[in-house]
C-alpha cells in the first residue's frame, strides 16, 4: 500500500509541477487525480482512527452491559415479588368475598332485628359510603399494583441485553482475526449504536417508574383533599339551612302579624334570634298597615309575596 501510494503521489506531483500539463488539464482531469489519492489515503486514515478509538468504546459498551445486567436482575426480582404479592392478594380477596357472602347469608337467615331509631335514616350518606369503602379496603388484581415493571418490560430488557452481548462477542472474535491494514468489522459507530439501545431501554423503564410514582402521589393527594371538601360542603349546607330557617321564621311572624290585624288585634312583630332589627321605615309601614285595615293589608302582603 505504501508503494502504491508513493507511486501515485510521485506521478501526481510531476503532473502538478508541469505548467504546460496543468494549463491543458480540465476540471475533470484534476478531480480524477485528487480522487485517486483520496481513494488510497482515506481508508488508511479511517482504519487508524478506528484502531485508536475502538478500545475505549468497547470498554464503555462492556460497562453498559454490566449495568444493564444488574438492572435486569433488579427488574426480575420486582416482577417476581409483584406476581407473588398479587397472587396472595387475590387469595385474600377471595377469602374476604367468601366471608362476606357467608355473613350476608347468615344475616338473611337471622330473625329481624328491633326497629331502628327514627334518626337512623338521617345518617350522612357520604359518611356511610366512606365507612363501607374503608371496611372493604383496597382491591389488588394486577401485579402492576405492586411493581411499576411488567413481565413484558423484563422481556424487552433481556432481549436488548442478550442481543448486544452476543453482538459484541461475535464482532470481537471476528476483529481479532484481522490485521491492522485490513478493513475492520468492529466499527466505532456500531458500538455506539449498541450502547444507545441499552441506554434507551433502561431510561424508558426508569421514566415509567417515575411516572407511576407521580401518578400515585397525585391520587393520594387528591383523595386526602376530598374529606375537607365534603366538610366544607356540609358547613355551607348547614349555614344555608340555618339561614332558610331564620327566613321562614320571619315570614311566619309577618303572616301572624297580618292575621292579627285582620282580627282586630294589634299587630305584633316578632324578632327571632339571628334576625336583623327592622328599620324605622319598616316599623312605620307596619303601623300604617295596621290602621288602614285588613283588606289593604291583605293586598299589600300578596304584592310583597309576588
Amino acid at each position: 500500500m505504501r508503494e502504491e501510494i508513493s507511486k501515485l503521489l510521485e506521478t501526481t506531483r510531476s503532473f502538478m509541477e508541469s505548467s504546460s500539463d496543468v494549463a491543458k488539464a480540465t476540471e475533470d482531469t484534476l478531480r480524477q487525480k485528487l480522487n485517486g489519492l483520496r481513494k488510497l489515503v482515506e481508508p488508511v486514515k479511517a482504519r487508524r482512527s478506528e484502531d485508536i478509538a475502538r478500545p475505549e468504546k468497547v470498554a464503555a459498551l462492556r460497562e453498559s452491559l454490566e449495568q444493564t445486567e444488574k438492572f435486569v436482575q433488579m427488574v426480575r426480582e420486582q416482577v417476581d415479588k409483584a406476581a407473588t404479592a398479587s397472587s396472595k392478594a387475590s387469595l385474600l380477596e377471595a377469602s374476604k368475598s367468601a366471608e362476606a357472602a357467608a355473613k350476608s347469608a347468615a344475616e338473611e337467615n337471622a330473625a329481624p332485628s328491633a326497629a331502628s331509631d327514627d334518626f337512623d335514616d338521617l345518617e350522612d350518606p357520604d359518611t356511610a359510603s366512606t365507612s363501607s369503602t374503608t371496611s372493604k379496603g383496597p382491591k389488588y388484581s394486577d401485579p402492576a399494583d405492586f411493581s411499576p415493571y411488567s413481565s413484558a418490560d423484563l422481556e424487552d430488557l433481556e432481549s436488548v441485553y442478550e442481543k448486544a452481548r452476543a453482538w459484541l462477542t461475535e464482532k470481537e472474535a471476528a476483529q481479532g482475526k484481522l490485521q491492522s491494514h485490513e478493513e475492520p468489522v468492529l466499527l466505532v459507530k456500531d458500538i455506539e449504536a449498541q450502547a444507545t439501545k441499552l441506554s434507551t431501554v433502561m431510561t424508558d423503564l426508569v421514566y415509567k417508574k417515575m411516572r407511576q410514582q407521580q401518578s400515585q402521589s397525585k391520587s393520594s393527594s387528591s383523595s386526602s383533599k376530598k374529606p375537607s371538601s365534603a366538610k366544607t360542603s356540609k358547613t355551607k349546607s348547614g349555614k344555608k339551612s340555618a339561614k332558610s330557617s331564620a327566613t321562614a321564621a320571619k315570614e311566619e311572624g309577618a303572616e301572624e302579624s297580618a292575621s292579627s290585624t285582620r282580627s282586630g288585634r294589634p299587630a305584633v312583630v316578632t324578632i327571632n334570634s339571628g334576625d336583623e332589627m327592622p328599620s324605622e321605615e319598616e316599623i312605620m309601614r307596619m303601623v300604617r298597615e295596621a290602621k288602614e285595615g285588613g283588606a289593604e293589608t291583605k293586598g299589600k302582603r300578596k304584592h310583597d309575596e309576588l
